[in-house]
């Protein structure tokens, strides 16, 4: 297991950020079902069975592999707490343009973390996937993941109007980019 940080919280816990592993498939069942259960601003609404995170886990794996993605867990007393990824587009003309998605369990949430995963995402997109803009999706009631974008440099690029159906409430879509120079 190839450990990417270590992160100790204010209170003292320590949270190892890893790669994830053929094995972390219901730790990752867990995590996923909880922010379901949480309703945060994330692109699934139903809980997922075991057969489906064993699926995406290998698929994760397999992009992982190629060179095409980057993801991370964020690990805190044996449980994963967050995922974090970032992937490249998947054709010639947008393979430049790096895909971020991060989630993190309520629980976690106000404690710093947010910067770390700042931090980890667009170190590798710049440095591991060699991205020159990385790109993010964001639901427009969620202010506190977009005040955080916008410290590291995001700018909104777009609005789909609507765009998502939030547990019976449709609220607007933000896409949100920041270029990647080696300055930023």
């Amino acid at each position: 297991m190839k450990i990417i940080k270590k992160i100790r919280l204010i209170e003292g816990r320590e949270v190892v950020v890893r790669h994830p592993m053929k094995g972390d498939e219901k730790k990752m069942l867990a995590y996923i079902n909880e922010l379901v259960k949480e309703r945060v601003y994330i692109a699934h609404a139903k809980k997922r069975m075991l057969e489906d995170e064993k699926k995406f886990l290998g698929t994760v794996l397999k992009e992982m592999r190629s060179g095409n993605k980057f993801t991370a867990v964020f690990e805190c007393d044996g449980k994963i707490i967050s995922v974090i990824e970032a992937w490249k587009g998947t054709h010639d003309k947008n393979r430049h343009v790096c895909e971020l998605a991060l989630g993190l369990l309520g629980e976690y949430r106000s404690k710093g973390l947010g910067n770390a995963i700042m931090d980890i995402l667009i170190d590798a997109s710049r440095n591991e996937l060699k991205c020159k803009i990385a790109r993010i999706s964001v639901y427009d009631l969620n202010t506190v993941a977009i005040n955080l974008y916008r410290k590291y440099g995001f700018k909104e690029a777009g609005r789909i109007p609507h765009g998502i159906n939030h547990f019976g409430k449709y609220c607007d879509e933000i896409i949100m980019v920041k270029e990647l120079s080696e300055t930023n």
